[in-house]
């Protein structure tokens, strides 16, 4: 019963822990000029379906 437990805690830790990246860093290095970080910043955001990530992922030219 008590490894079950420590079992949940572990798995609830690991898939609840909040994204590592930033919308309002990726703002920051957008307008900096640094796409790179940018576009690292945003990209983990919009995977997990962020719209206003999703959306600057989109609208921007620069990655390419």
């Amino acid at each position: 019963m008590r490894n079950t437990l420590l079992a949940a805690l572990i798995c609830f830790l690991f898939f609840n822990s909040p994204a590592l990246a930033g919308y309002e860093e990726g703002n920051e290095a957008y307008q900096q000029g640094d796409y790179q970080i940018a576009y690292r910043e945003w990209l983990p955001l919009a995977e997990q379906g962020d719209s206003k990530a999703q959306n600057k992922m989109g609208v921007t030219r620069r990655w390419r």
